[in-house]
């Protein structure tokens, strides 16, 4: 196969090759490097994963139109059941804030790495560039709560890249999530 005959792939990447990728990360390069890796590595996977969930929806005639013109609930919904069917896990979206989302997860795969770098650092890549390509605008993600850390869950927050800076500060501060996001306007 020469490089112009290759396509990307259009799932989601197997759940047992991020984990021999978490592996080989954490076992190769330092902690802060391998947080990078893994984000990259998530922001990467996300046209393929896009694509892979517009083909699933084609293929089971589910939803109208692009994923662009699903309502937000049914956008959640079908891509929960989607990655819930690659063996990542389900996820539920709920409004913190005006334009704050937390996606939350009790059986996120990714969370129950054990890792030199614990959390969900692929997911919280995955996630940011995969709202990105939906919303047309810059979308970033800070995982708040993670399996592999002892959490019942795992959660990330979706927002604004100078909201979620706001919020990283006055969690950074000692606030709980809920109070992080009272500095916001």
């Amino acid at each position: 196969m020469t490089h112009s005959e290759f396509t990307p792939a259009t799932s989601a990447p197997s759940v047992s090759i991020l984990s021999a990728i978490h592996r080989g990360v954490s076992a190769s390069v330092p902690a802060e490097s391998s947080i990078q890796i893994l984000q990259t590595i998530g922001v990467e996977s996300a046209e393929g994963v896009l694509k892979g969930f517009s083909a699933w929806r084609s293929d089971r005639s589910i939803g109208r139109g692009s994923v662009e013109d699903l309502s937000e609930g049914e956008f959640w919904s079908l891509l929960s059941e989607y990655l819930e069917n690659q063996g990542w896990g389900s996820l539920s979206h709920e409004h913190l804030h005006p334009g704050i989302l937390s996606i939350s997860s009790s059986d996120w795969e990714e969370g129950s790495e054990r890792s030199a770098s614990p959390g969900c650092h692929f997911a919280a890549g995955l996630f940011s560039e995969l709202l990105r390509l939906i919303a047309g605008q810059e979308v970033a993600v800070l995982e708040v709560e993670c399996r592999s850390t002892g959490s019942g869950s795992c959660r990330f927050l979706v927002g604004s890249p100078a909201a979620l800076e706001t919020v990283y500060s006055n969690l950074r501060s000692g606030s709980a999530v809920r109070g992080a996001l009272e500095g916001l306007v």
